[in-house]
C-alpha cells in the first residue's frame, strides 16, 4: 500500500519533497533575467562596435571593385534577385518535429526526469537596426523557437537566446555533483546570401546551470554550454540555404552543488545573424537564423 500511496503522488508533489519545501520563485526569474538582458545587450554592443568598424575599413578597400561594377546591368539585375530569393526564403514554415511525450520518474530519491510544464522560460535578445524577428518559448509544452532574419535594407544585426528552465535544491546538506542531460528534438534553417559584402549565421543548442543564494540573488552561472550547430561568416559569396535536423540531440552537463544554494537549469537554444542590406550600397546581403526545438523532458541527478 506504501508504494501504490507514493506512485499516486503528483510528480511536482515528489519533487518539492526532495527539494525540502523550497518552491520556484517567478520573482527569482524576473531579476535573474533582467540580469542577464542587461549583459547580453552589452556583450552584444561591444561585438557590434567592433564589426561596424571593420566593416568601415573593408568598404573603402572594395571601393574601386564596387564602383566598376555597378556600371553593369546583369550584375545590377542579379542582385535584385538575390534580394527577391531572400524574401521568399521567409515566407517558407520550418516544421518541427515530433516526438513521444516523456513520462515523468523519481530515481532512487537522487534524481528526476521532469518533462512539461516547466518552471521557466526566456527569451532574451538584442538587435541594431531593424531586423525580423520571431522567437518564443513555451514552458508549458517545452517547445523553444530562435526565428531571426536581417532587414532587407538596411544593415542589422540580432542576437537571440531562448530557453525553458526548472527549479532544483539538493535534498541533502552535503556537497555533490549535479548531472544533467536532455535530448533536444529540433529542424534548423540557415542562409547568407551576399553580392559583395558580408554577412553571419550561427545557431546552438545547450545546458545552463544559474546558482542563487538563499534569498534568490544570483551567485554565479555554473554551467553556460553552447553546442553550435553551425557558424558561417561569408564575405562575397555567400553559403546559400542550409537544412539541420535531429529527433534526440544529446546534452549533458555537470557541476558542485551544494545545499546552501538553489539552481535554474536550463536547456536552451540561440542564434546570432549580421547583414548589411540591401540599399545605399552596390550590392548586398543577407542572413537568417532559425531553430524550432523541443524538450520532452530535462532529467537531474545528484552523485
Amino acid at each position: 500500500m506504501a508504494r501504490k500511496h507514493r506512485a499516486s503522488k503528483p510528480h511536482k508533489q515528489r519533487l518539492l519533497g526532495l527539494y525540502g519545501g523550497l518552491t520556484p520563485s517567478q520573482a527569482v526569474a524576473r531579476r535573474a533575467k533582467a540580469a542577464k538582458q542587461k549583459e547580453l545587450s552589452a556583450n552584444f554592443a561591444r561585438a557590434n562596435a567592433l564589426r561596424v568598424k571593420h566593416t568601415r575599413i573593408m568598404e573603402r578597400v572594395h571601393a574601386p571593385m564596387l564602383e566598376a561594377l555597378g556600371k553593369d546591368a546583369e550584375v545590377a539585375r542579379a542582385v535584385a534577385s538575390l534580394k527577391s530569393l531572400a524574401r521568399q526564403a521567409r515566407r517558407r514554415r520550418l516544421a518541427r518535429p515530433v516526438l513521444a511525450p516523456h513520462r515523468p520518474r523519481i530515481v532512487a530519491d537522487l534524481g528526476a526526469t521532469v518533462p512539461p510544464p516547466y518552471d521557466f522560460q526566456e527569451v532574451l535578445v538584442s538587435t541594431t537596426g531593424l531586423p525580423i524577428g520571431g522567437s518564443s518559448a513555451d514552458k508549458t509544452t517545452g517547445l523553444i523557437t530562435t526565428n531571426i532574419g536581417t532587414d532587407y535594407d538596411q544593415p542589422s544585426s540580432e542576437i537571440v537566446t531562448v530557453g525553458v528552465g526548472i527549479f532544483f535544491h539538493p535534498p541533502t546538506d552535503c556537497p555533490g555533483t549535479l548531472r544533467i542531460s536532455a535530448t533536444v528534438g529540433y529542424s534548423s534553417e540557415w542562409a547568407t546570401l551576399c553580392a559583395y559584402a558580408a554577412a553571419h549565421s550561427d545557431g546552438w543548442v545547450g545546458i545552463t546551470v544559474e546558482q542563487f543564494d538563499m534569498a534568490g540573488f544570483p551567485a554565479g552561472v555554473l554551467v553556460d554550454q553552447q553546442n553550435f550547430l553551425w557558424v558561417d561568416n561569408s564575405w562575397w559569396g555567400g553559403a546559400g540555404f542550409n537544412y539541420g535536423s535531429s529527433s534526440a540531440f544529446p546534452l549533458a552537463a555537470q557541476c558542485a552543488v551544494d545545499n546552501q544554494h538553489f539552481y535554474h537549469v536550463w536547456v536552451r537554444c540561440g542564434g546570432f545573424i549580421f547583414a548589411a542590406g540591401w540599399s545605399g550600397r552596390i550590392g548586398g546581403s543577407y542572413a537568417g537564423s532559425e531553430i524550432n526545438g523541443n524538450v520532452p523532458s530535462i532529467t537531474w541527478e545528484l552523485m
